[in-house]
């Protein structure tokens, strides 16, 4: 058992070497994909509980074991997470990599023709590279604990955004 546990750590290494050779921030992944695996897992609990309800409701008498089951329901969330936390996990993490490459690539594309577009119709540097790059390089110019609070500031509005959309 703890082979299983060391090998699938190694796993979820792996994906961190993945993420850095796929030019994709590996936190933003992992993220994400822990917020995917609480959603399916509330999902299934859900379920869980519709059917032990429509079970409970079809049946004329309730049978001794129906109070055992609504309490071992009362985890499910926690044991759908455990479960795919511990066998796919390291899936899903590698799925929203490629994921996350391949819309990187798309946008580098699309930033590519328009500046194309632009450069062909006005004959002048494009407008939307040149902010990036000023951005970058202000980013860049702040010391190593300002670009620290600034990701910890990303992560938390991002954080934000997942609750405020699942609750609503």
């Amino acid at each position: 058992m703890i082979d299983y546990f060391k090998s699938y750590f190694d796993k979820i290494k792996s994906t961190k070497t993945l993420a850095s050779s796929s030019g994709v921030n590996w936190y933003i992944s992992l993220f994400n994909s822990l917020l995917i695996t609480v959603g399916i897992s509330s999902i299934l609990s859900q379920a869980v509980w519709y059917l032990l309800d429509s079970l409970q409701t079809n049946q004329i008498y309730q049978p001794y074991y129906m109070s055992a089951m609504w309490e071992l329901s009362s985890f499910s969330l926690i044991i759908f997470n455990t479960i795919i936390l511990f066998t796919i996990q390291h899936r899903i993490i590698e799925a929203l990599i490629k994921l996350n490459s391949y819309l990187n690539k798309l946008i580098f594309k699309g930033i590519s023709r328009f500046d194309l577009w632009y450069w062909k119709k006005y004959k002048k540097e494009s407008i939307l590279t040149n902010n990036i790059f000023k951005i970058q390089n202000k980013y860049m110019a702040r010391s190593k604990k300002q670009k620290k609070i600034i990701n910890f500031m990303f992560v938390i509005c991002l954080g934000t955004y997942y609750v405020a959309t699942w609750i609503y």
